[in-house]
């Protein structure tokens, strides 16, 4: 191996973490291992060429040929993350990547998939999830649908934490109340009256623990009612915030 089996080993083994951290969308993690790995490399060249030089100095003509031909190849095919060339395939997605990060930094666009461009299959409707602290792309996440359902959800790719996705779902339907029907008999409606106006509750809510402000929560009301809630901004984990609802 050129330039030794120890280093051409620490080399492969830097990329290999490279590549890894850009798969987790760690930019600057997988811009370190880079970094590392030109360094080794770069340290594997010149010690060919300095073989080589050691080598026509003693008349190893031979010898020289042969380290001044690794040195070369070494140079050829050395990582070139800064100008993104295609020499080496690791550092070029490592490039490209951070490229893209910084596109995105700039777009200040944090919304996955935007409303206007994803429409949900028929008989199911869209919710906005953020990515919980810790969470990225790939990442299994348990949320709460406006209408009480729990469901697991996989995080997109590229989406981490702090960031919005939208999540499509099959909502309960409402089931219609009927009146019985008597055949023969036809009973008259008996005259309208406004229902009397029904007042609303407020009650005081604890954030759970590791819930954060977007996030949907469920709750049990006094009267024994389940509802999902959205924390509020600003208000974290333990942290009380007003809930108003609709007594039984």
């Amino acid at each position: 191996m050129f330039g030794g089996r120890g280093a051409a080993r620490r080399e492969a083994r830097q990329e290999a973490m490279a590549v890894r951290d850009l798969m987790h969308g760690n930019i600057a993690g997988a811009m370190r291992h880079q970094e590392r790995a030109e360094q080794i490399h770069h340290r594997r060249e010149v010690r060919q060429e300095v073989a080589a030089i050691r080598d026509l100095s003693q008349g190893n003509l031979l010898g020289a040929m042969a380290h001044s031909a690794a040195a070369n190849h070494l140079h050829n095919t050395g990582p070139n993350l800064h100008g993104l060339g295609q020499r080496h395939p690791v550092a070029s997605a490592v490039a490209i990547g951070a490229v893209a990060a910084a596109n995105a930094s700039c777009t200040v666009t944090q919304v996955f998939t935007p409303a206007a461009a994803y429409a949900p299959p028929p008989g199911q409707a869209l919710m906005t999830v953020v990515a919980p602290p810790g969470i990225c792309g790939g990442q299994q996440v348990q949320v709460t649908t406006p209408d009480g359902q729990i469901l697991n959800v996989a995080v997109p790719a590229g989406i981490c934490q702090g960031q919005q996705f939208q999540v499509a779902y099959t909502a309960r339907p409402v089931q219609p109340v009927s009146a019985p029907a008597y055949p023969g008999y036809a009973q008259a409606a008996p005259p309208y009256a406004p229902a009397a106006p029904r007042s609303q509750a407020t009650m005081t809510v604890e954030a759970p623990p590791g819930a954060y402000a977007g996030q949907h929560v469920q709750i049990r009301t006094p009267d024994g009612q389940i509802m999902g809630v959205t924390v509020p901004a600003g208000v974290g984990a333990g942290q009380l915030f007003p809930v108003t609802y609709m007594p039984r």
